[in-house]
């Protein structure tokens, strides 16, 4: 359904451990930190950042701005 459980994926990327997945996506939050209603179209029409362990823990929306779309995930390797 169109709901904003569902994310679409735009693109992702693993970390050089292998132990997490930073992906586009269709955001969860609002700016004030509220999870977007079903009704709200910014979860078809905008992307964000996000992080999430392989295993599906620890999942983080980690941008939050609807005056930029992001297009794809960068990964920096550890220092």
């Amino acid at each position: 359904g169109d709901i904003t459980d569902n994310k679409l994926v735009t693109g992702f990327k693993i970390t050089p451990d292998g132990a997490t997945i930073v992906y586009t996506g269709t955001p969860m939050y609002d700016q004030s930190g509220e999870k977007l209603k079903d009704t709200s179209s910014r979860h078809r029409n905008d992307r964000e950042v996000f992080r999430v362990k392989l295993d599906g823990s620890n999942l983080k929306q980690l941008t939050n701005d609807p005056s930029w779309e992001a297009q794809s995930p960068w990964v920096a390797p550890p220092e």
